[in-house]
């Protein structure tokens, strides 16, 4: 029994010691946006429908965004192109696996053929880090 004596006292000082601070790693911060070139849409007009994807390194360290395990949710259904298809493909910008802090990403893709049926659509881009605004959009018939 006296053998727990020395464990207790020095957990007791431990925690009772003010000057003791425990280091948290750096919180990832990214803030995402979309917006899209044209917020009203006719039948005809997709070849001018460019939506645009951005991150920004809020943070105070170089932080992979990991935007290939992203989703893309239009009215709340996700779109299975993105992931395989869409932001998996094409040209890296600069920063792509590393934002440092202060710095973007900002990526265009055209899915308008993702919305061909006439109303309003709601798009919300989902990250391990990060969720953007919801973009409302709306195509005529």
């Amino acid at each position: 029994m006296h053998a727990a004596a020395p464990v207790i006292a020095t957990i007791s000082l431990l925690v009772a010691s003010p000057s003791i601070q425990i280091k948290r790693p750096p919180q990832i911060k990214l803030w995402a946006s979309i917006s899209v070139s044209i917020p009203v849409c006719v039948k005809g007009s997709d070849k001018d429908l460019l939506f645009s994807f951005a991150v920004v390194n809020d943070g105070t360290k170089l932080t992979n965004p990991e935007l290939e395990t992203s989703r893309l949710y239009i009215n709340g259904e996700e779109l299975r192109d993105w992931r395989d298809i869409i932001i998996s493909n094409g040209p890296r910008p600069e920063y792509w696996d590393s934002i440092p802090p202060g710095k973007f990403i900002l990526v265009g893709y055209t899915i308008g053929e993702h919305l061909s049926k006439p109303g309003s659509y709601k798009i919300v881009w989902k990250g391990a880090h990060f969720t953007s605004n919801e973009l409302e959009f709306r195509r005529l018939p």
